[in-house]
């Protein structure tokens, strides 16, 4: 049986026999074998509760670790890329073909790179409740050949692998 079946149960069965006149210790020993089933059952799913718990906290750890460990690949593959763009910049070449995949040294768009953030104008400024650079502004103005002190135009390459 349900929880709330036997929990129905048990209040019918009370209601019935509060209405007949019998003693305490005859109506414990009618409801006590209803009261035991009762009491199983909430034991029962506190055991449940307990053990989906346990799963939880056993999943949050896990979810931890397995962060931490995505952070590590994450880390790895970006020093590797790192090391075969500079040795691909080394020799001069920008694309390596094999049947699976490709390994080309790509330019990044240019972005803006703040040199001296006192130094830029308030033009450039976004206004909110804190000051923040408008770097889409400042690339703006540096591609169009204004000089914007604090500031410069810089250009990378990165690596992409498919």
């Amino acid at each position: 049986m349900k929880l709330y079946e036997i929990a129905n149960q048990f209040q019918l069965t009370y209601e019935a026999l509060k209405n007949l006149d019998i003693s305490d210790e005859e109506m414990q020993d009618t409801l006590g074998g209803i009261e035991m089933e009762l009491e199983s059952k909430i034991l029962n799913l506190g055991a449940t509760i307990i053990s989906i718990d346990d799963e939880t906290t056993i999943l949050e750890k896990h979810l931890y670790a397995l962060k931490e460990r995505r952070a590590k690949f994450e880390r790895r593959s970006t020093r590797i890329k790192e090391y075969i763009l500079e040795q691909m910049q080394n020799c001069n070449r920008v694309k390596v073909h094999s049947n699976s995949f490709d390994v080309t040294v790509k330019t990044n768009p240019p972005a803006v790179e703040i040199v001296e953030e006192s130094e830029l104008a308030p033009e450039f400024y976004i206004e909110q409740f804190i000051a923040k650079i408008d770097k889409r502004k400042i690339k703006a103005a540096l591609q169009d050949g204004i000089i914007v002190k604090g500031a410069k135009l810089t250009q990378h390459q990165r690596l992409e692998v498919k």
